[in-house]
């Protein structure tokens, strides 16, 4: 299977040395759960979209520094694509933070600055209580905990949606949408040091106490490894 991902944004080059590009973590997050997965990187930034449909099983839209609703000349035609995907079930579709966001803007939600602030930090989310999720068993159903850094939030999920996972302060943060897309607010792809590490480089940016507590968080334990296993089944049902 080729994984085609459509990266939307780029490392601080302060970090990328130590901790490589988007890409890269989503290739090192992914490639355990199968050594037939192959993968075609996308520079969406910069107009690199794949010249048909069909290049790839399956895409993944990336985080981006960018808000959804932004005036960026390639985020029409990225719309464009999200939309084609939906009209056919062949080609699956993952969207991780603004890749969730972005998606389910094309598809008709909405997404704006949250005047709750910044999430930021390891994220304990719940299930929504009447789910259908093939790709999920019923013992994994407890909550989990996700590494967040957003501003914007999907406040309006489009019409077709199903939530999956939640919490007060991120209401849709996991989103499954008709049976070939499946997008989420937090950032499997992300540990510990690498969030450590951006927001020391943002500490101009987001308020102390959000920091210190974001901080405080990283004491819990992530549940990257639960949602590679999701993923591979997502992609190979």
């Amino acid at each position: 299977m080729k994984l085609g991902i459509m990266k939307c944004d780029s490392v601080n080059t302060a970090l990328v040395n130590q901790h490589g590009e988007y890409s890269d973590m989503f290739i090192d997050l992914l490639s355990p759960t199968s050594s037939a997965l192959t993968f075609s990187i996308y520079d969406i930034e910069r107009h690199q979209f794949p010249q048909n449909i069909s290049e790839c099983d399956a895409y993944l839209i990336t985080g981006s520094r960018h808000g959804a609703y932004e005036e960026h000349s390639w985020i029409p035609p990225l719309e464009n694509f999200i939309r084609s995907i939906q009209k056919q079930e062949k080609i699956k579709l993952l969207g991780i933070c603004f890749g969730h966001q972005i998606i389910a803007q094309a598809l008709g939600g909405k997404v704006e600055k949250s005047p709750k602030g910044w999430g930021l930090g390891i994220s304990t989310t719940r299930f929504a209580s009447t789910i259908s999720m093939p790709w999920n068993t019923n013992d994994e159903k407890q909550p989990l905990n996700f590494i967040v850094i957003h501003q914007d939030q999907v406040v309006q999920a489009p019409i077709n949606s199903q939530v999956i996972l939640k919490n007060d302060f991120c209401p849709n943060h996991m989103l499954s949408i008709g049976r070939n897309i499946l997008t989420m607010q937090g950032h499997p792809e992300f540990d510990k040091n690498y969030l450590q590490d951006l927001m020391n480089l943002k500490k101009d940016v987001i308020p102390e106490e959000t920091i210190l507590k974001a901080i405080e968080s990283l004491k819990k334990k992530t549940d990257e490894a639960v949602v590679r296993k999701w993923i591979h089944r997502f992609l190979t049902q």
